[in-house]
């Protein structure tokens, strides 16, 4: 599958529009969903400054040092939340054969909203970059808002 071929859904009509348009845009998800799995969305209200104060902060946590990154991996929790390391995870283990580790590190939260409510594990908040968690609260919340909407 290419990029191209990727629906792109916008949600203008749907957060503004009468609704005829909401309609169509619900209509247009379904189409998506039922023909690829997954839609790109534009026009969805959240702030594009909130998306890339969160990949500044990304980017700030990984690029320092290992050992400091290494510090919010808890070993009891590896997957679940925090710090994933390279070579911690494999996807094509799903597959049959021998499958090399992903060449890729993580910073994995769960939903605010169970952290906030006590239930599952609690997400693991590095304290470095000192604005990293702020900036993933805020994303976190703009996107349940509109998740809720939708």
């Amino acid at each position: 599958m290419s990029l191209d071929s990727i629906p792109v859904i916008d949600l203008g009509p749907f957060l503004e529009g009468p609704e005829p348009a909401r309609r169509e845009v619900a209509r247009r998800f379904g189409a998506a969903f039922e023909t690829c799995g997954f839609a790109s969305i534009v026009n969805h209200g959240v702030d594009p400054a909130l998306v890339e104060r969160m990949y500044a902060e990304a980017e700030r946590f990984f690029a320092q040092p290992f050992a400091d990154k290494l510090a919010w991996t808890p070993p009891e929790q590896t997957k679940g939340r925090g710090y994933l390391p390279l070579g911690i995870e494999s996807v094509a283990a799903t597959l049959a054969g021998e499958t090399p580790p992903d060449l890729c590190e993580a910073l994995v939260f769960a939903s605010l909203q169970r952290e906030r409510a006590g239930q599952g594990l609690p997400n693991i908040w590095p304290s470095a970059p000192p604005g990293l968690a702020a900036a993933v609260e805020t994303w976190f919340d703009a996107m349940f808002a509109l998740c809720q909407r939708l």
